[in-house]
């Protein structure tokens, strides 16, 4: 294991970005395709029904609908169409395109009428790019029946045409015809080309369908980034949903939690209905329940850059990223020297020979926990020590339910780090599923391994590590502004719950260990403007939110759910990333931690919870200052 010279870590690094440090399918080109692993619920995208595949950034949507899509499909089932199961499109929604269709000088009606058109436009201009693709790529033509395609034609106020190539060149005409009179219309629709939502589609699979390898196939648009559409946007497509069974072609729907805002269609009195319409597929659930962290191993490996020297394994005990026992970390935290303390306070209490013995012969953190009980329960050490002692199987329970909390407190009132966040099954806890948070923590780690010299074939320091989740952490806050139009609320509630729970974290004597989630108690508040933040802050992944009963699963209230700041935050500030105990927060409260007032928040739910604000700041946290106390 030899140290690395200078050249070799700047082209180590570079190795290191373009491969793991790559985190989203836009920027991976055709290595998407190289770099796919596929996911649990793979199977579940495939058949005809309907499915909204909904997570956060970074959890994986895009990867998969694209491997859904014609390209992926030719990827990894050869140029034999007839072998495919059905033939994928993919759609992004952009937001600038749908923004176009926006504003007072047209009625919603009027919009409607004019998106239907723009819809029917881009699910047909999907289908001749496939055609085009297959004639170029695959060197196949592409057999029709020209009458349905002049119905195709005529459907869209196309010249009549039964020539592919003339209709298809029509199609791109129109489409940018089209665009320019969106921008210029006022008032009034005038003589705008439209078009009759889902039929034009319809007549033009039909023409495919004399096509030997497309005859009886079914067709999937994998429309991504659902929830950037308006309200009445997604009904449009929600009434294609709705009515696929008739059509020829399904619908594979990417969107981010709180995403689908709306499941109404043109009907108003048709609506979406799961799972006679769609099936829900909930990436990080899945995932997690399948085993994220192998999946997300198996999505590094392939990454990896070839060295040269043979990497280690990135799990395991002498692996890439190795975990630390909880005695392990206590003692590098520097528990023995506070264990010192305690002995000497012992001393000081009178404890005889027998009983600093039995002390000495304690592991580090159960002689820890003498000290930890002894403040949480307003009693001498000696006392606690004696209790320890005659009754031994009540003082191991005790300090399994309390040893993992007492890691945030053995530094307190000392510089550096506070708590470590080490190892590959803490790496996959922290990402919760998302894979793309993974991917940057893993390469935020190596890239500073290889920084102080080291090959990919010895152990990432679990301090290295920490501090690679710690800048994670801090880089998602900082994201946070630019994310939404709530941008300036989000960041300032991330950083209130994130102090709030960093202080229970670092003063939990006394206390409930382990709170980092909370429910939210009704106290008159607007509270359409709390479901409002709510739901940014799930889509943005500043909160995840857990079904707190079974009646949640199926209700939309804030009450029913409990809610966690994503765990990728728990490291910068310093608290447990685990779903364990929950505090109560009031509607007001939540309102005021995104304001600019949060500080003052801040301070009344820690004094509700009998703790103070004046609680030392983590060092990464000084940055953020006058978001925790008034300015001098």
């Amino acid at each position: 294991m030899s140290k690395l010279t200078e050249e070799q870590k700047i082209t180590l690094r570079a190795s290191l970005s373009r491969g793991v440090g790559l985190y989203r399918a836009e920027y991976l080109g055709e290595r998407l395709f190289e770099f796919f692993t596929r996911p649990s619920y793979w199977e579940k995208l495939g058949g005809q029904q309907p499915v909204f595949l909904v997570g956060g950034r970074g959890t994986g949507k895009t990867h998969a609908l694209r491997a859904l899509a014609y390209q992926g499909q030719h990827q990894f089932l050869g140029s034999d169409i007839a072998r495919w199961e059905s033939v994928g499109f993919y759609w992004r929604v952009e937001t600038n395109a749908v923004a176009a269709f926006r504003g007072t000088r047209l009625t919603e009606d009027d919009w409607i009428r004019l998106f239907a058109h723009f819809v029917n436009l881009q699910m047909t201009r999907l289908v001749l790019e496939f055609v085009n693709w297959r004639a170029t790529s695959l060197e196949q033509p592409t057999y029709f029946d020209p009458v349905a395609l002049s119905r195709a034609a005529l459907s869209l106020g196309l010249p009549k045409t039964g020539d592919l190539d003339t209709f298809a060149e029509a199609v791109r005409d129109e489409i940018v015809l089209f665009e320019h009179e969106i921008n210029r219309i006022a008032g009034q629709i005038g003589d705008v080309n439209l078009s009759m939502l889902g039929k034009p589609i319809e007549h033009l699979l039909r023409a495919l369908d004399v096509d030997p390898d497309l005859a009886g196939k079914f067709y999937t648009f994998c429309i991504d980034e659902y929830e950037n559409l308006e309200d009445y946007q997604q009904k449009v497509l929600n009434t294609l949903v709705k009515h696929v069974g008739d059509s020829g072609y399904t619908f594979k729907i990417g969107t981010r939690e709180t995403g689908l805002r709306v499941r109404s269609t043109l009907s108003p009195n048709e609506f979406l209905m799961e799972p006679a319409d769609f099936m829900t597929v909930d990436v990080v659930e899945e995932l997690k329940a399948q085993g994220f962290e192998d999946f997300a191993r198996k999505v590094c490996e392939r990454r990896l850059p070839d060295t040269g020297v043979r990497p280690l394994p990135l799990s395991g005990r002498n692996g890439l990223f190795p975990n630390l026992s909880e005695e392990e970390e206590a003692i590098a935290l520097g528990v023995e020297k506070r264990n010192a303390e305690i002995r000497r306070h012992l001393e000081g209490e009178g404890a005889g020979p027998d009983e600093l013995m039995a002390f000495d012969a304690m592991s580090p953190l159960s002689a820890y926990l003498v000290d930890y009980w002894a403040r949480s329960d307003g009693t001498s050490r000696r006392a606690a020590l004696s209790e320890a002692i005659a009754q031994p199987a009540a003082w191991r329970v005790r300090l399994g339910n309390y040893s993992y909390a007492m890691l945030f407190t053995i530094r307190r009132g000392k510089s550096g780090l506070k708590k470590y966040y080490a190892g590959w099954s803490t790496i996959a806890h922290l990402a919760d599923g998302n894979i793309r948070y993974l991917l940057n923590v893993v390469t935020l780690a190596l890239e500073s391994h290889v920084a102080n010299g080291n090959q990919l074939d010895a152990s990432v320091p679990a301090s290295v590590q920490t501090e690679a989740a710690m800048e994670m952490g801090s880089n998602m806050v900082r994201e946070l502004q630019g994310l939404d139009v709530r941008g300036a609320q989000l960041t300032r509630l991330a950083l209130g719950l994130g102090r709030v729970f960093g202080v229970f974290a670092a003063d939990p004597y006394g206390h409930t260990p382990e709170v980092a989630q909370f429910r939210l108690r009704d106290d008159g508040a607007d509270s359409a403007e709390v479901s409002a933040l709510l739901n940014a802050a799930v889509m943005h992944s500043c909160l995840k939110r857990i079904a707190g009963d079974k009646l949640a699963l199926v209700s939309s209230e804030t009450k029913e759910y409990n809610y966690q700041l994503h765990p990728i935050y728990a490291p910068f500030f310093v608290y447990s990333y685990r779903s364990k105990r929950r505090m109560t927060l009031r509607l007001a409260d939540l309102l005021e931690l995104a304001s600019p007032a949060s500080r003052i928040a801040i301070a009344r739910v820690l004094r509700r919870a009998h703790r103070s604000n004046e609680t030392e700041l983590p060092e990464q946290l000084a940055l953020f200052s006058e978001h925790f106390y008034e300015s001098d």
